[in-house]
């Protein structure tokens, strides 16, 4: 089971989650997108990935209708990953981009992530 992989931890600090966000290639950056999303509350999301190990780190609001959500993960393995969530007003789906410098478990959080948001 992928969410085992997950470990239970504090959510990184917003200092170091910008400066662990810029020491990590862009080249390493996953991007996708989960649709039929039941609910795109951010309170409810939030809910629902603190539940899998995913942790809140802040959310920032652009041009008025898109709400971009950070999050911090750290592996059973000690790797940190970390993921931004982008909401448009009126749509029940989000942008992904995960990014970490230990690309093998990129696909198992993108498992738990979809599992998550869409039930």
């Amino acid at each position: 089971e992928p969410v085992a992989l997950l470990q239970a931890g504090n959510a990184l600090d917003r200092k170091v989650f910008i400066q662990t966000w810029k020491s990590i290639d862009d080249s390493t950056q996953v991007f996708g997108s989960i649709k039929d999303m039941p609910t795109t509350d951010i309170d409810a999301v939030n809910a629902k990935l603190s539940a899998v190990n995913i942790n809140y780190v802040a959310k920032r609001t652009v041009d008025g209708d898109r709400v971009i959500v950070y999050y911090s993960i750290q592996s059973s393995l000690g790797a940190t990953l970390l993921l931004e969530l982008t909401f448009k007003a009126g749509y029940n789906a989000c942008k992904t981009c995960i990014k970490s410098s230990e690309k093998l478990f990129i696909p198992a959080v993108t498992q738990v992530l979809t599992k998550a948001l869409t039930n």
